[in-house]
Parts: structure tokens; C-alpha cells; sequence
């Protein structure tokens, strides 16, 4: 499977939001995926989902409800799932990590949390197409290796590592979230908003 990345380094000169904001973009990419194997979770997912947008747009939301339901995606029944479905529920959790992490101020947890959330992202496509749609996997392997640059390429703002708010919009820095559309394997889905 390709790599998403190449290192943890280059993106370690990027604020705590763009971290945050490239581990969104990922568990963006995901979101359909746990819409349709987890649908029983869809209240938890998408708190969690919006608290990691959040982290990156600089947006209040609620910690405790957040840390609540991330515990709640800990503890999803892996037992009858698919390898796909577990890699998105990784990757759901890393990126949850990774924004709890940012708001900790420690960079360099943020920094593995979201790389392993580019991973997980990447193991998805991989586990989607099962080697038959290879242009599907790599595709969305640009998509997140667009993301890792563009997050790389947001320094912090001064002295303050957090950085100012990320854009997430297709009008902001990262565009739009697929950059020739998502795949039949990506389920079609909107993006989550918050309630």
C-alpha cells in the first residue's frame, strides 16, 4: 500500500490547527464509511466528527461531550466488522487523538496521531478496492498526500504554535476534499455539520 506521507517531520513545522485540520480532511474522507457500517453510532460519530472540525476551524464545542463519545467510538464492536470499517474507526480515533492533542498543545502527539490518521484513511481506499480499482486507491492517496502539503505548508502564526483557524471549505487552503470526486467505494455522503 502506498505511503500517505513522507515523513512526521515536515509536518511538524505546521501550526497545531493545520495538523488538526489535515486529520479532519481524513476522517472526512472516512465519514461515509462509518455512516454505513456503524449506522447504530451515527449520533456519537459525528459529535466526534464535528469536534475535530472544530479543533481546526477554531470553533467552540463541547469537551466533555466530545471526550464521552470518543471513548464511545473506542469501545465499537470490532468483532463483526470488515477491515474496511475497523480502518475507518481507526482512523476516526486518530484523528480525535490528534485534535485532543492540539488543544494539549503537543506537537509531536498531534504529529504521529495525524499522520497514523492519513494511514488508516489510506488503508480504507486500499481494503475498498481490494487491488481492483487501483486508480480509485491512488485517487484518494493524492487526496491525502495534497492534504499532508497543504497542512505542511501552514506555519504558525508568530510565537503561537496553534495557529489561527483553518478553512475547511473547498474555499479554503486544503480545496475541495476529492480532487476528481469520491469513488463508488467512498459511499456518497455530505459533509457532517454541526447540530
Amino acid at each position: 500500500m502506498p505511503s500517505s506521507h513522507p515523513s512526521e517531520t515536515e509536518l511538524a513545522g505546521a501550526s497545531l490547527r493545520a495538523i488538526a485540520a489535515f486529520s479532519a480532511r481524513n476522517a472526512m474522507r472516512i465519514y461515509p464509511i462509518l455512516q454505513h457500517h456503524y449506522d447504530e453510532h451515527s449520533g456519537v460519530i459525528h459529535i466526534l466528527i464535528s469536534a475535530v472540525l472544530a479543533t481546526a476551524e477554531a470553533k467552540p464545542f463541547d469537551l466533555l461531550e466530545a471526550g464521552a463519545s470518543q471513548r464511545a467510538v473506542k469501545s465499537l464492536d470490532r468483532t463483526s466488522r470488515d477491515i474496511n470499517a475497523l480502518s475507518a474507526a481507526d482512523c476516526l480515533g486518530f484523528a480525535a487523538s490528534c485534535a485532543a492533542s492540539c488543544l494539549d498543545r503537543d506537537k509531536s502527539e498531534a504529529v504521529t496521531w495525524a499522520v497514523q490518521s492519513g494511514d488508516a484513511a489510506a488503508a480504507c481506499a486500499h481494503f475498498s478496492t481490494f487491488g481492483l480499482a487501483p486508480e480509485g486507491e491512488s485517487s484518494a492517496i493524492a487526496a491525502i498526500r495534497r492534504d499532508f502539503d497543504t497542512a505542511a505548508a501552514i506555519a504558525p502564526e508568530g510565537a503561537d504554535e496553534m495557529g489561527g483557524p483553518v478553512d475547511l471549505s473547498e474555499e479554503g487552503p486544503f480545496g475541495p476534499l476529492w480532487t476528481s470526486g469520491p469513488h463508488g467505494w467512498f459511499l456518497p455522503s455530505r459533509r457532517p455539520t454541526r447540530r
